[in-house]
């Protein structure tokens, strides 16, 4: 190899590790997903719960948190703080989250602060058959959430989180909006409000009604699947955690919601689900579950929905109040009532009138 191949060689070589070594270095200093510190130069972004939770988890001061899918968006920070007497909260919210995702989430949380209360959205469909294992789950960057330094070269080399963190540059530190933004932590109500109408959530209701796989949904939700995931990733969590004070709730999705499982053959699965949970937590002298599926107040008025499952921060607002009043708590006395006002409830609705 002569002189002058081995300088292009040398000079390629040092060009490439060198740029290498800057996004590297870049992405460390900007951190835009705050893995590693809080941001302290610029207001942090929000559109990327499954990387911006394991920072938020790790680098936060807080004793409460909210956990759960979507259905619990709307839920703000200091109206937890207000109605439930928590002193800290921080919302790790994961949209379309599984099972999986959240209980690593929580676990991330409760490895890194002294965890007092934990507030559960307990979605159904986090449960479903398609929730995969969060090392089988590419959306999800497991790596960010343990305590390996090593791997988060992934993090660190990457052009998407490169772009993420010049994005940040734009955005000047601000602590008035940083507050507000963990306050109002992944909140769509304003990017939705206009959806929530009777017109929209017909749409809504119609485009599940008519599409609808009903030998597909009862695979999905399978009880004996909802079961497994129940029994083998939700509460061992519970079981290590006697100490914390669990909050558990069902979202209260609407009425044309629980018809369309009816329709879909995993209805009554469901109520045997809901039943079997209460009875392998009714031990915990630390947990306490709150059902609002049977609100008809809320579930039957159609234009608190911006779809058949997702409620405004109206309701979920009204959610908080009810628990501070401990209203809708489930006990051995009432597990069965409320179970079968729900199927009655949904089982004598006429859906004539959204079709």
């Amino acid at each position: 190899m002569n002189k002058k191949y081995k300088f292009w060689v040398f000079l390629f070589v040092s060009i490439f590790f060198g740029g290498l070594g800057i996004l590297v270095l870049f992405n460390y200093i900007v951190d835009p997903f705050q893995q590693y510190r809080k941001a302290s130069f610029y207001s942090f972004m929000s559109d990327k719960p499954r990387y911006l939770n394991a920072g938020l988890a790790k680098n936060y001061d807080y004793d409460s948190v909210l956990i759960g899918s979507s259905m619990v968006e709307n839920f703000y920070a200091k109206d937890i703080e207000k109605y439930l007497g928590f002193k800290k909260v921080i919302k790790l919210a994961t949209r379309g989250g599984t099972i999986y995702e959240e209980m690593k989430t929580l676990e991330t949380a409760i490895n890194n602060q002294d965890v007092k209360n934990i507030l559960f959205g307990f979605d159904l469909y986090a449960f479903s058959l398609i929730a995969q294992p969060v090392e089988l789950n590419s959306k999800f960057p497991e790596y960010l959430y343990d305590d390996d330094i090593f791997n988060d070269i992934i993090y660190l080399l990457n052009f998407s989180v490169l772009k993420n963190s010049f994005e940040s540059l734009l955005k000047p530190y601000n602590k008035d909006k940083i507050d507000e933004s963990l306050n109002s932590l992944y909140s769509w109500q304003n990017e939705y409000r206009s959806n929530f109408t009777l017109s929209n959530y017909k749409q809504q209701f119609q485009s599940l009604y008519f599409m609808r796989n009903n030998s597909l949904n009862s695979q999905l939700f399978e009880f004996n699947s909802l079961k497994e995931k129940f029994d083998n990733v939700f509460l061992p969590v519970i079981e290590k955690n006697k100490d914390k004070n669990f909050y558990i709730f069902y979202p209260p999705y609407s009425i044309g919601q629980y018809k369309i499982m009816e329709l879909s053959n995993y209805f009554d699965n469901y109520l045997k689900f809901k039943k079997y949970v209460f009875n392998k937590l009714k031990k915990y002298e630390n947990i306490k579950i709150y059902d609002f599926q049977l609100a008809k107040d809320v579930t039957h008025d159609l234009k608190n929905y911006k779809d058949t499952t997702h409620y405004s921060e109206d309701v979920s607002l009204w959610i908080l109040k009810q628990i501070s009043q401990n209203n809708y708590l489930i006990n051995s006395d009432n597990i069965d009532i409320y179970i079968k006002k729900l199927d009655q409830q949904t089982k004598k609705y006429n859906i004539n009138k959204l079709l």
